[in-house]
């Protein structure tokens, strides 16, 4: 599995790749500047797929496959997932499916409720994270979240599945996540199907 990390706002990216379906959604952003910003990342999305498929980005044709994950209309034996926050964009390619989730560290309004939520079925866990001085509960807390959500993302199910019990539930199905070393400015996590084995390369800067 490869994984690149770029940042939107300083990546060289040339947004002319992007086809008239996707400058269309960005024109139709709140503002201006989320609208460049979004193709911005649309473009590098497509920098990092024609390298790993050996095609030039504007050639790249999206679908949709089940459950609602992207996929590559001609390349359908290479598997890609992607997130964005902060002003990052990650991107995971794998020939098997897989998924990944970054958070940028940010306020959150009520964190004991969000962490009895992702500690549903983790009781000692919810202590541990209660233990833990104030500045590391946020970072602590979308750790967990990054690896919930890129398992669901990893097996179609999307946040419906729900992120309380994604790892109780998938772990034991033949899922495995790993976490993402990505500093203190982000937290991250890809998963995929535990078999065959499988080791991460990257993050590649951009």
């Amino acid at each position: 599995m490869r994984v690149w990390l770029a940042s939107v706002d300083s990546a060289v990216v040339d947004t002319a790749v992007c086809n008239r379906t996707e400058r269309d959604r960005a024109a139709g952003f709140g503002s201006a500047e989320a609208g460049r910003r979004w193709l911005r990342g649309r473009a590098t999305l497509r920098l990092v797929l024609g390298r790993a498929v050996g095609a030039s980005p504007e050639s790249l044709a999206f679908g949709t496959a089940p459950g609602g994950k992207p996929s590559l209309l001609d390349h359908l034996g290479v598997h890609f997932n992607f997130s964005h926050s902060g002003g990052w964009l990650a991107v995971a390619v794998a020939d098997h499916p897989v998924g990944i989730d970054i958070e940028a560290p940010r306020r959150l309004v009520r964190p004991s409720l969000l962490a009895d939520r992702l500690f549903a079925d983790d009781l000692r866990g919810r202590s541990a994270w209660g233990l833990l001085p104030a500045a590391e509960q946020t970072l602590a807390l979308l750790q967990r979240w990054t690896r919930a959500e890129a398992l669901l993302k990893a097996t179609g199910e999307g946040l419906g599945g729900g992120v309380g019990t994604a790892e109780a539930r998938l772990l034991g199905r033949g899922w495995k996540v790993r976490d993402l070393d990505l500093g203190p400015s982000l937290a991250g996590a890809v998963a995929a199907s535990a078999s065959p084995s499988w080791e991460i390369e990257g993050p590649h800067l951009l």
